[in-house]
Formats: structure tokens, sequence, C-alpha cells
């Protein structure tokens, strides 16, 4: 097949399953030429389905879209499955399927039948009797869908109560519980409303039975009940006596009555005893309490009765001589020995007062207590607020402290009474001080006397605006070089800008420790320096014996601190930050044999200061051990 002279080849029908081939032809004249040498086609089926009316059956007629000639009506295959059941009143749903194949397509479809029949309820019956409270009738239940619907009503029976009674032990008290014999939740506990009264009296000596009486409402019935018990106690006899004295109380009969039963009861004559209620003063009678007793059935009774009778004796008095006090007359004091009846007489003048006084002065003479005694009688004394006044009497030098006249007076009675007390406590005038150069630096040193308070101010001031140590010698009586306490700059630094005084004193056989061998007393008032450092040296007199050692400790009451002193040039040195109480003692070499020499000269000393911002002075004990 050809085209030719075709601009547009817009459709070309060939039938299905046929073959249409075709190539490119000339191209001349402006128009193109094709060959067409093959073309292949397919089916384009559809299907339609005709049901029964009850679905059971359906025909399926194919038809080609490309060629209505193609097709086919085929018988489908028709299966089928409830889709919705039938209730008791609704029919099911049927649905019926259908399928087929043709030219190797399948087909299918489905219709839904409403033909399952309801088979109708099938009630199932129940029977509800009737209550006390409730009718009774018959349910219906439909056993496949439940319907219910109900009829043959029962009226109500009504309660049936009873009543049980439950009474507390005292019968005072009654919990009535109701119960419906037709249905026992029905009913309820409720409090009796009790009465009682007394059926049978109780006598003397026989019991009485009392009937209680209980009433209770329910549902608006009434129920009641009744118990008697014997609960009133026999009466006892109720004894009473009257009793007839004679005037002087000697005798007396008792007369017992019952006040339950008039013939129970007798006479009867009472024991008398007696006692002195009210002894006899000298101008008073007596008083004497008579005692009546007797028993009758059991029971004892008593009486007494007061009899004025016993005789008054008169005075009895004893003299007291009472003697004169500085204030107070004397006199005799005259007292009865019986009734202490007192009066006195014989006045005597007082005597008048004889003071002296007692002055109780301090250490430090800056107060005194004056205290007044009268020498007629100790008794009358007082202590005087007295004023202390003070004045220089002698002036400090650079060695030695100056004098302070303290003296002190008060008024009392009228009379004046004044002492006065010199205590040595101006301290020694600030010695000049000399500047030294060393390797380390600068240092300002002075010099001074042994147990001489001296004011080091300066000294200090001097050496902390200059950056320097300073170096205090004490001469000492017991030793050839003094001792030497240099205290670095940090020291310095803490101790300057202070009204700064220093004390030493060496003591030998010290009687505030009997035991120590030397005891340096070093007082440092004003400053403390526990930032800074002070570097002691004490010098040497013994030498060590072999077999021994230096030591030198902190001592704070028992116990001791090893300060790690070291032995150079003739003296014992070690640092502290404090002055406390610091001891040098001799011991025995450690096993180890780490001494420090066995020819090494010793004195035996200790230092103690204290910087009195906190405490006013203090005394480092040297002790010597014994070997």
């Amino acid at each position: 097949m050809a085209f030719y002279g075709c601009k547009n080849l817009i459709s070309l029908k060939i039938a299905c399953n046929s073959v249409l081939n075709y190539e490119l032809g000339s191209t001349s004249n402006g128009y193109v030429s094709y060959y067409v040498s093959e073309i292949v086609t397919e089916h384009i089926y559809s299907a339609a389905y005709a049901w029964s009316d009850d679905g059971k059956t359906c025909t399926i007629t194919i038809t080609c879209a490309n060629d209505k000639d193609h097709g086919t009506v085929i018988n489908g295959t028709v299966t089928s499955a409830v889709k919705t059941p039938a209730t008791c009143t609704e029919m099911g749903i049927t649905t019926y399927s259908v399928s087929g194949t043709y030219d190797g397509f399948d087909y299918s479809d489905s219709k839904d039948v409403t033909d399952i029949p309801a088979p109708g309820h099938k009630y199932v019956d129940t029977v509800t009797a009737p209550t006390c409270t409730e009718r009774g009738y018959t349910t219906h239940v439909c056993s496949e869908c439940q319907d219910t619907y109900t009829d043959t009503y029962v009226d109500a029976l009504g309660h049936d109560y009873h009543a049980d009674f439950v009474w507390y032990d005292d019968c005072k008290s009654c919990t009535v519980n109701i119960v419906c014999s037709r249905d026992v939740s029905h009913g309820g506990s409720v409090a009796g409303t009790v009465n009682s009264k007394v059926t049978v009296p109780a006598t003397c000596e026989t019991a009485g039975t009392t009937t209680y009486y209980v009433t209770a409402e329910f549902d608006g019935k009434t129920f009641e009940d009744s118990k008697s018990v014997q609960d009133i106690t026999a009466l006892g006899h109720a004894y009473s006596a009257a009793y007839a004295w004679s005037d002087d109380g000697k005798t007396c009969t008792i007369t017992i009555t019952c006040a339950n039963d008039k013939d129970h009861g007798t006479v009867i004559n009472g024991t008398v005893t007696s006692a002195v209620k009210t002894p006899a003063t000298c101008t008073e009678m007596g008083i004497t309490t008579y005692s009546v007793s007797g028993t009758y059935d059991g029971f004892d009774y008593s009486d007494s009765k007061d009899v004025t009778d016993i005789p008054a004796p008169g005075h009895k008095y004893v003299d007291t001589v009472t003697a004169p006090t500085c204030t107070e007359r004397g006199y005799t004091t005259h007292v009865c020995s019986e009734c202490q009846d007192t009066y006195t007489d014989t006045y005597v003048d007082a005597l008048g007062h004889e003071y002296s006084a007692t002055y109780e002065w301090s250490a430090d003479g800056k107060s005194c207590k004056v205290v007044i005694i009268c020498a007629v009688d100790s008794a009358h004394s007082a202590t005087l607020d007295a004023v202390v006044t003070s004045s220089v009497k002698v002036d400090a030098t650079t060695s030695s402290m100056g004098v302070t006249s303290y003296s002190v007076s008060g008024t009392y009675d009228g009379f004046t009474y004044s002492d006065s007390k010199d205590v040595r406590d101006i301290p020694a005038l600030e010695p000049a001080s000399e500047e030294k150069e060393s390797a380390s630096g600068k240092t300002y040193g002075n010099t001074v006397t042994e147990n001489v308070t001296t004011e080091v101010s300066s000294i200090f001031n001097t050496a902390k605006d200059n950056n320097a140590s300073v170096e205090v010698s004490v001469p000492t009586s017991s030793t050839e070089s003094p001792v030497i306490i240099t205290f670095d700059d940090a020291a310095v630094k803490a101790i300057g800008g202070n009204d700064v005084t220093i004390t030493a004193n060496l003591v030998s056989n010290s009687t505030l420790i009997s035991d120590a061998e030397v005891v340096l007393e070093v007082i440092l008032d004003g400053a403390k320096f526990s930032d800074g450092k002070a570097t002691v040296h004490i010098p040497y007199s013994d030498t060590v014996p072999a077999g021994k050692t230096v030591k030198v400790y902190f001592v704070n009451g028992s116990d001791r601190t090893d300060m790690n002193a070291t032995l150079s040039d003739g003296y014992i040195v070690f640092e502290t930050n404090h002055f406390s109480s610091y001891a040098v003692v001799l011991e025995d070499v450690p096993s180890d044999g780490n001494g420090n020499g066995s020819e090494f000269p010793i004195m035996y000393a200790a230092i103690g200061a204290i910087a009195v911002l906190a405490l006013a002075g203090g005394a480092i004990v040297v002790k010597k051990r014994k070997a």
C-alpha cells in the first residue's frame, strides 16, 4: 500500500489483529510519500451483565470497541454469600457474584438481593415474684435479638416485720433490731425508748426489782418489750446514833436507830476515854476531850465532848539580860517558861560605834576596797565606793621605772577615811636605739634593763617606717651575755604604731614553780605579732653532759611541743610567732643517737610572753629533768 502526495496522514483504519507496515517514500513536489509495510492492533473489550431478579443467574455480553463483530455472550458462574443476616423482623441480604473468561480476559460482577426470610421472635419467659415493696411480673426476652416486654403483674406482698430486742446490761438502754421475714435486707436497728418502774421495793436486807419497758417505732409500726431485773441494792441498815453524855464527860449512853426500819436498833453503854485537847496556860484553864465508842451489828459508833476542866498553874518567868550595843540600849527580858508571856525592864543606854578602816589595794594601785568595821559589833560594817587618785612620785629614767602614788579616800557615818600606796608602774624611758646594717638588711637595736618595764614604741615605729627589723638586748644578772630577741619585718609591722612596753626578768629558785631551775619572765604589753616571727637567742655557760641533748619545748599546761631549736655560736636559737611558755631542758639522747652534741654548754631557761591586747602578763618555766 502506498500513499502519494499526502501532506497529513491523520488516520488509517485497520482491522483487529491486522498488520500494517510502512516506510518513508519520496519527498518531491513538497509532499511526503509513505509505503505501509506492516500494522498490528488489539481488541478493546467491554462486558455487560444481565442478572436474573433472584440473582442466581447472569449472562455476560462481551463487545470489542474496535470491531462490533468481535465478542460473544457467555453464561457466568454465580456464587453467593450472606452480606447481612436476617433479624427476627427484617429480611437479610445475599450478595451474588458472577465470573467468566473470554479470549484470555476475566470478567466479574456482583448483585445484592434481599432474599433471606425474617424468622420472627423466639421469646423466653422469666417470672419475677413479688417482694415486700415491688410487684411481680413476667418478662419475655427474645433469645435471638433480645427484644423484651413485660406483663402478668402481681401486687407487692408488703413487709412482715418482727423485732429482736437487745437489752444493755443495766437495762437502761435497748437496741431494737427490726427484720422482715420476707426479705432480711428490709428492716433496721433503732434505739428504743426505755422507761422503768420499781415493781418490788428493796428492804434493809433484800434487793428490790425494777421492770424496764421499751417502745420502738419503725415504718409506722410500734414494737414493745419489757424486762424485770433485781437491780435495786438492799437498803442496808441506816443506823444513826444519839449520845447522852454526863456533865463531866466521863460516861455516855448510845441509842442506835435504823432510819429504814424503826424496829431495828438498841441502846448501849459506850466506852469513854479522854485526852488533853488544849493544855492549860498560866492564866487559862485547859480543855479535855472525852471520846465514847461502841459497836452494834458490825458498825462502830463514836462521839466526843470537850470539857474545860484542867486548872491554870500561873506564870513561871525566866530572866535574860540583853547587853547594850553600838546603836541599841540594853535591857532585861522576863519570859514565862510555860506560856512565853514576856515583859522587859532595867534599860541601859547604847554604847555607840568604834569604827576602823582596812584598805584592800589592787596590785596596780588603781582600785582600792575600803572596808569600815565597828570594833564593838563587827556586823556593823560597810564597803565604801572610794575614789582613787594618782600622782607621779618618782619620775622614770631609761634604767629605772617611775613610781606612782595612788591615794584613796571616802566618808562613812560622818568620818573620813584615807590611805595611799606607791607602785613602780611608770615604764622606763625608751633608751636610744642603734641603727645597724647587715647582709639581711637594716636593724634597729636597743638595750633594756632586766626586770624594768621599758617603753619600746619608738624603736618599733622607726623600724616600721624604714622596713627594718628590731633587736632587743636584755642583759641579765645570771648570764655573761644578754638574751637577744630579734623581730622580723612582719612582726615589726604588726607591733609598730602601738604603745608598747617590754619587761624581762631572769629568776632563779622561782617560788612560782618549785622544781624549775630558771624562770625567764617576759611581758610584751600593747601588741601581738601572730603573722610575724621573733628569733630568740639564749646564751649558755654550762656544757651538755655525755648522753644528753638539748630541747626547747612550747609548754602549755602538761602538753609540750618541740620547737626544733638549734645550737649556733654559743646560743640556743629558736623561732616563735608569739611569746608563751618555752622550756629549755636537758634530755637523754634518743636510742637512735641523734643528739645535738655531748659537749654543748647549756643554761636552763624558758621564755614566756603575752601580747597584752588579750592578757596582762606571762611566765615561762624552765624545768631541768633528772637524768
